[in-house]
């Protein structure tokens, strides 16, 4: 098995986000970013393997959403560390 946590170089991004998990959605930080997932602080733990739709802001008022996958989940003082991988496949913009 090969390890792909290190393969893309990773951004920090602190920005607020909308995270949607199933009909639920929760404000969260994005940490860092990178072409294959990003790293959220979210205020409570979801489940490995769960899907989330991450909401970004985009360009002149729109969202970019895309879905990615929780990969590991880790406690943090401030809440709870998420990495997700990227699920590019069904992303959207949204006006």
């Amino acid at each position: 098995m090969t390890d792909e946590r290190r393969s893309h170089p990773r951004y920090r991004l602190r920005r607020r986000v909308v995270v949607r998990i199933g009909r639920n959605q929760v404000d969260a930080w994005t940490v860092d970013v990178s072409r294959g997932g990003v790293r959220l602080q979210m205020p409570y733990r979801p489940r490995r393997e769960q899907t989330l739709e991450v909401a970004l802001p985009g360009p002149e008022s729109s969202t970019f959403v895309t879905p990615a996958r929780v990969r590991h989940v880790r406690r943090h003082p401030d809440g709870v560390l998420v990495g997700a991988r990227w699920l590019p496949e069904r992303s959207r913009v949204e006006p």
